[in-house]
């Protein structure tokens, strides 16, 4: 059961991966280390998304959902998609797609929409540069 996703996202996320309900079932969407994973990984970075209400967080934090489902989807998507089809009357055949790009595109569409709900001023984080120490070494005589 989705904890951040109201019903219907697998219509959404079919739509952003461009496929049909018979190349991608509820069921493959709503597996529990695909849904799960997803809305994890948002709850993780976002402890508070249950206090939210504003409707601009509700669309980002719905957005950071089916973006990772879509990345995590993105590596078994070449099996599923039908490129090409040839019958007796009709022969069409669909670009190519680049999942692992397409994979990168989701995964920052994810990462811009945590930014909004969770801006780096907020989280706490303090990024340290470290630089390669000298190192002296001493010889005995």
């Amino acid at each position: 059961m989705a904890k951040i996703l109201q019903t219907g996202y697998e219509a959404a996320v079919r739509s952003m991966l461009g496929v049909k309900k018979a190349e991608l079932p509820d069921e493959d969407i709503n597996q529990r280390l695909i849904l799960g994973m997803a809305e994890a990984q948002v709850i993780k970075r976002v402890p508070e998304y249950a206090v939210m209400t504003s409707e601009e967080e509700l669309i980002y934090l719905e957005t950071a959902v089916i973006s990772y489902i879509c990345y995590l989807l993105c590596p078994s998507m070449a099996r599923r998609v039908n490129t090409e089809v040839s019958t007796i009357d009709v022969k069409w055949k669909k670009a190519a797609v680049n999942w692992a790009d397409r994979a990168a595109e989701y995964l920052q569409q994810f990462e811009n929409a945590m930014t909004v709900l969770v801006p780096e001023s907020q989280t706490g984080y303090t990024v340290t540069l470290m630089g390669i120490a000298k190192r002296e070494e001493t010889t005995e005589q």
